[in-house]
């Protein structure tokens, strides 16, 4: 992924490093790959890096989740400039509810960690990270404004800034976007997203100061869930056999399934719901000061606070079953971080860094639902504390480099607060704080300079904090609550290994990677329904909820090649193949749930001269598992979907005016084979076009 000539990294270490000395596998896609392929969105960025499963349920703004290495999409890390974000009011406490409206508004590169970076950016972080490192800025300044059309009523617009002051004391860089579907895959899935991305760093003296403001605000008109049709037939898993658009046009029009002449259709996709949206909001705030006390003692402090909001509401309008009303519910969270790093280099070729944090973790949600039930709300805190220590050597002049590291967390939840009080549960009950979280990790890299290989091996055990809801979950409604959370929950537990070989051919504009991967997850946290839990046995009177259970294991091989074959074309492939099992238990941990067993991608940019860019990319997956509900009976069953396999195309031509000015004219093709697939029953776009211009100084 990305050009030769992206030489450090920052999400391997939490500190600054030469990309070749890093002993972990690293994929980074830069500003000009992002550029030649004209994508909007983070996860479009990361599509074909190698173990990597990016599943989007619809169109533009529609939930996306992103899973790394087989694992589940809790179980990847998401980052600002190397600040965790996680959406803390969600199920699981982590990013996927805003994985979705992550644009490229003020990116410079996305760097993916592939295996577990528990020891660096603690929970979720299990199968790796997605960092997305925002535009440094400097002299000269020099800026764009874009704008871009295109099929399902897209608009897109993006102005972006750069520069330095004081002869390069001072950098900073900004971006604003907008982008707009008014009509999405049925003409009434309208979706928007304004988003700002902000950098800046001074130096004063033996000082620097540094900071960064990322925010979204985002709207999505959601449509109904797919549900499941028909006889099921055997026990296995169903292959997916979606209804017709024709049948689903019925469908949607108000005809029963009993009156569709379905034939061996067994899946209703998401239908359309006029009245069923959401709408979110998040901010990430960071301010770091940096100060060197002499040469090789550097300390930092910082302090980040972020904040996530959504808000959903549906109505009576809408197929199946809905709301004699309208309904809303909210959902915010936020989390204060302070911390202290300080790196000290210990001879020439050692480097340890401690860092020590306090974190403040809320979540609250408010429910205004149909009457005869109140309105009810739910608050929430936890204060968290983490220390950990990274030990970073080179030995063999530099050609054996060994990093080590340590982290434990703490954790101090306090009482949760509920609205109606009346029989509010949790209140009476006297529980000790979850189980503390502890993590290592060590890897080694060894390169023999001859033939330009090298050789790593990554080993790190990593964790997922329960999250509050899954603590101290319920709902309400006209017959009381509903307990679902269990406060005595500990954070799940992995341990990882992987080995590769990343070779650069001699002479060559080359590099091949291979990395074999394995992680097992020890126990995780699953909601039960089968009847385990009862209400005559559970401290808290459930009768279904969230509960530990025996894991599993992921493992595969990752493939991936870059050559420059002749100068102006750059091809890349990559292909993983991933196997899964899962413990026997009377709950199915649904580890292989969205993964398929094969995916590859090939991609080819191609320069024409030094104005013509065009850009290519094809990529494929074998089948892969979902769970579908029955329409009738509610029942969750696991049916089968083929895989994607599309073509995306697009190109630019840019004609300049004067040094860094010029006029640029780009264009894109999505799904240019028109290939109809669902993502988990949910429809996707066909083949989409559009069609921008920029202005560059």
């Amino acid at each position: 992924m990305g050009s030769f000539e992206t030489h450090v990294v920052v999400t391997a270490s939490d500190t600054v490093e030469p990309r070749d000395d890093i002993s972990k596998a690293l994929s980074v896609v830069d500003r000009q790959e992002i550029e030649a392929r004209n994508v909007n969105t983070v996860s479009d960025a990361i599509r074909e890096v190698p173990g990597a499963r990016i599943e989007q349920l619809g169109g533009l703004g529609s939930q996306t989740s992103i899973r790394l290495r087989g694992l589940r999409s809790q179980d990847t890390g998401v980052l600002i400039d190397g600040v965790p974000f996680r959406d803390l009011s969600a199920t699981q406490g982590d990013a996927t509810s805003f994985v979705s409206d992550l644009l490229l508004t003020n990116v410079d590169r996305v760097e993916v960690l592939r295996g577990s970076g528990a020891d660096v950016y603690g929970s979720n972080a299990v199968g790796g990270a997605v960092n997305v490192i925002l535009r440094p800025g400097g002299e000269p300044t020099s800026g764009e404004a874009l704008v871009e059309g295109g099929g399902l009523g897209l608009v897109r617009t993006r102005g972006q800034v750069g520069g330095g002051l004081s002869n390069g004391h001072a950098t900073y860089s900004a971006g604003a976007s907008g982008l707009n579907m008014a009509r999405g895959i049925d003409g009434r899935d309208r979706a928007w997203n304004t988003s700002l991305q902000a950098r800046m760093t001074a130096r004063l003296g033996g000082t620097t100061v540094s900071a960064f403001l990322h925010g979204t605000r985002a709207f999505t008109a959601l449509n109904a869930t797919p549900l499941g049709i028909g006889t099921p037939t055997g026990s296995g898993a169903l292959v997916a056999i979606p209804l017709s658009r024709d049948l689903l046009a019925q469908y949607q029009s108000g005809t029963p399934v009993a009156r569709l002449d379905i034939g061996s259709a067994n899946v209703i996709p998401s239908a359309d719901d006029p009245d069923n949206t959401r709408r979110s909001n998040s901010s990430l705030a960071s301010i770091e000061l940096t100060n060197h006390v002499f040469d090789r003692l550097a300390y930092s402090v910082s302090y980040h606070r972020l904040s996530t909001t959504r808000n959903f509401e549906n109505g009576p309008l809408g197929v199946g079953f809905q709301p004699a009303g309208m309904s809303r519910a909210d959902f915010d969270g936020g989390i204060n971080t302070f911390r202290a790093k300080s790196d000290f280099q210990l001879g020439a070729s050692q480097l340890i860094t401690g860092a020590y944090q306090v974190e403040r973790e809320r979540y609250a949600s408010a429910s205004i639902p149909v009457s005869p039930a109140p309105p009810s709300s739910v608050g929430i805190a936890e204060w968290t504390q983490t220390a950990s220590i990274q030990d970073r050597a080179r030995i063999f002049d530099g050609s054996f480099q060994l990093t080590g590291g340590l982290r434990a967390q703490f954790f101090s939840p306090r009482t949760p607060r509920f609205a109606p009080i009346t029989s509010a549960p949790y209140q009476s009950a006297t529980f000790q704080a979850p189980p503390s979280a502890y993590t290592g990790d060590a890897s080694a890299a060894y390169v023999v300079s001859a033939t330009k290989t090298k050789l790593r091996a990554h080993v790190g055990s990593g964790y997922r904090e329960p999250s509050l809801f899954e603590r101290f979950g319920t709902s309400f409604g006209s017959r009381g609550y509903s307990i679902y959370g269990d406060p005595r929950l500990g954070p799940e537990r992995s341990i990882s290994v992987d080995v590769g070989v990343d070779q650069e051919v001699p002479r060559g504009r080359s590099r091949l990677s291979t990395s074999v991967f394995t992680t097992h997850l020890d126990h995780v946290i699953v909601f039960d329904a089968s009847g385990v839990i009862t209400r005559a046995t559970d401290p808290f009177g459930r009768a279904s909820g969230y509960r530990t259970i025996p894991g599993g294991r992921a493992s595969g091989v990752e493939l991936s090649a870059r050559t420059e074959p002749t100068p102006g074309l750059i091809l890349t492939g990559s292909y993983t193949l991933t196997t899964e099992s899962s413990s026997d238990g009377p709950v199915d941990p649904s580890l292989s749930f969205g993964v398929s067993r094969h995916q590859a991608a090939v991609r080819a940019i191609s320069h024409v001269g030094s104005r013509l860019e065009m850009a290519a990319l094809w990529t494929a997956a074998s089948s892969y598992l979902a769970p579908i509900s029955d329409a009738a009976t509610f029942v969750s069953r696991s049916y089968r979907f083929r895989g994607v396999r599309r073509v995306d195309v697009s190109a630019s031509y840019t004609r300049p005016f004067a040094a860094r000015r010029g006029v640029r004219v780009f264009g894109r093709l999505d799904n240019i084979t028109n290939q109809v697939y669902f993502e988990s029953g949910f429809r996707t776009p066909g083949h989409v076009a559009a069609l921008g211009v920029a202005v560059e100084f």
